[in-house]
């Protein structure tokens, strides 16, 4: 077991063992000193920090950070074609006198070049097909992922491979930077037009259900990875674990998606890969099928294509033949661009994987050189050090241990519901959305949120935190948790709605929600603490509101 690995889980059992849910007094931790500053002097979280809150949820290791570096500068090159301003300064680490690494961010600003700069992107994305576009770059991202791992193999000097890392960082910005060049805004021009069209096909009020409706039935990678890990549950249950049927379908599932990390979403190297630990697998099966009912891993698409065919039928009979033909063309290239956006993510995971397997070869390398005690200590090597390490011109095991030590310390803050930009001072603690009162008779509390799945739903509360309590979930239960990933999908089968802390009408929670036809409501900070597992509330996705119906 990694020290990566093996840590988390000592976590778990000892640093947040007690009572939970209370909050988390950072300074019990000792995670920042008197003299720490909080990095980010803003007093409102931009739509750029929410979506960096977003998107990186776990904490970073001081390797992480380079490849986050490289992730937000290709991000950063296609905002400057668009006429932003982008910052002069990379995003980079910081590390505290502890070992305790922090963030210093950089976001783009408004420039005048977007006056001329923006409607041509704009217009752009009206044009482009993403599905035309996107297929070679995953093909180019393969056969990089495939000579990549010929390197690692055939390479056994940890200097040589040190170099290959930092060059693969470069290549891995190039990629991000031609993903969203691939795809265009979700909510830019296409997006609207094809909402004009609906709206004049079935009028104001049924315009945003048939909206929804529209984009399910969607092959993304992760509902295609929910639909093999069902088929491997469905085997379990009729045929049991032991049954060649259950091993060729967790075999299957393994190869097409084994790459996929245990925390983050591709802008990490440290976190294993669900290859690496298969039992995070075994734990989603437990909860599809605790009762060992049998699942149909095809019901949740066909009811999806009927309700497809269903709305798509309405909408024809409320357009002229000319306009159902355009309409049917941009329907085609939204969706598109919803299946690039999500595959996106899945190969950028398969890049962090790729250079997840070189770090570890540095590690294991290093550790025969005696420059550090395991191979996942590589992880707690800044990119620059790497080199004078790999060279023996830097002793790095006490820095190693220190900052192994704060990040213990981050970690736990994260198991308590604390985002690591917060718990390392990256940035400071932004006024949470205050509970108001209902207008009505009752006058129940209420909470909102960013509305992210129509619908409205009632049920028991069930916190999830991270993936160890991911056996909590029972059928029919609201999931409330910090954040969903690509792991978290499967639950969405189980569960009657979601709440998450953290998110958008963009994020994973929110797509994966409408994929499944469940209410969720997401961006309602500290809920996992708010709420108590068992309470009853109400969530109501279509306005965005959370109602707590019992203490």
């Amino acid at each position: 077991m990694s020290s990566y690995t093996s840590m988390c889980d000592q976590l778990n059992e000892d640093s947040l063992s007690g009572e939970r849910g209370n909050g988390l007094n950072l300074e019990d931790l000792n995670i920042l000193s008197p003299e720490d500053k909080i990095i980010y002097q803003g007093k409102k979280a931009s739509w750029g920090l929410s979506s960096l809150m977003e998107h990186c949820p776990d904490p970073h290791t001081p390797l992480d950070f380079a490849c986050f570096s490289h992730f937000y500068q290709g991000v950063y090159t296609q905002f400057s074609e668009m006429g932003f301003r982008v910052p002069k300064d990379e995003n980079c680490a910081v590390e505290r006198e502890s070992g305790c690494v922090a963030l210093s961010y950089r976001e783009p600003g408004l420039s005048p070049a977007m006056l001329w700069k923006l409607p041509r992107s704009l217009m752009k994305d009206l044009w482009q097909d993403s599905g035309e576009f996107w297929p070679a770059v995953v093909q180019e991202m393969s056969a990089w992922i495939e000579s990549q791992d010929i390197e690692i193999m055939n390479t056994n000097d940890a200097a040589q491979l040190t170099k290959l890392l930092k060059q693969a960082m470069q290549e891995y910005e190039e990629f991000v930077y031609k993903r969203f060049c691939s795809v265009g805004d979700p909510d830019g021009p296409l997006d609207r037009k094809l909402g004009r069209l609906i709206k004049q096909a079935v009028g104001q009020e049924n315009a945003a259900e048939f909206k929804e409706r529209l984009m399910r039935a969607l092959p993304f990678k992760t509902a295609l990875q929910n639909q093999s890990l069902l088929k491997a549950a469905h085997a379990a249950a009729v045929y049991g674990r032991d049954s060649l049927l259950f091993k060729y379908e967790f075999e299957k599932f393994l190869e097409e998606f084994g790459d996929r990390p245990s925390a983050g979403m591709g802008r990490m190297i440290s976190p294993p890969t669900w290859r690496e630990k298969p039992e995070l697998i075994y734990a989603l099966i437990d909860t599809l099928y605790p009762d060992g009912t049998p699942l149909d891993p095809e019901e949740n698409f066909k009811k999806q294509e009927a309700d497809l065919a269903g709305v798509r039928s309405a909408i024809k009979e409320g357009l002229k033949p000319k306009e159902y033909q355009k309409f049917r063309e941009v329907l085609e290239k939204v969706r598109n661009g919803v299946i690039v956006r999500e595959e996106g993510v899945f190969y950028f995971e398969k890049l962090a994987a790729c250079m997840h397997r070189m770090a570890l070869k540095i590690g294991s390398l290093l550790v025969k050189q005696g420059a550090v005690k395991e191979a996942e200590d590589v992880f707690f090597i800044f990119l620059e050090e790497l080199g004078p390490a790999a060279k023996g011109k830097l002793a790095i095991k006490d820095k190693i241990v220190k900052r192994k030590k704060a990040w213990a310390k981050v970690y736990a803050a994260h198991e308590k519901g604390v985002h690591w930009l917060i718990s390392t001072g990256s940035l400071p603690v932004f006024a949470a959305q205050q509970i108001k009162k209902q207008d009505t008779a009752q006058s129940l509390d209420s909470i909102s949120g960013c509305a992210a799945s129509r619908g409205i739903y009632e049920g028991p509360v069930c916190i999830v935190r991270n993936p160890a309590e991911f056996n909590k979930l029972k059928k029919g239960d609201i999931l409330v948790s910090p954040h969903t990933a690509p792991i978290w999908t499967p639950l969405f089968k189980v569960a009657g709605a979601v709440v998450t802390e953290v998110g958008s009408a963009g994020s994973h929670a929110a797509i994966v929600a409408r994929e499944y036809g469940i209410p969720s409501v997401v961006g309602i900070d500290n809920v996992t603490n708010l709420w108590r597992d068992g309470q009853r509330i109400r969530v109501d996705g279509t306005n965005g509101i959370v109602t707590v119906l019992s203490d």
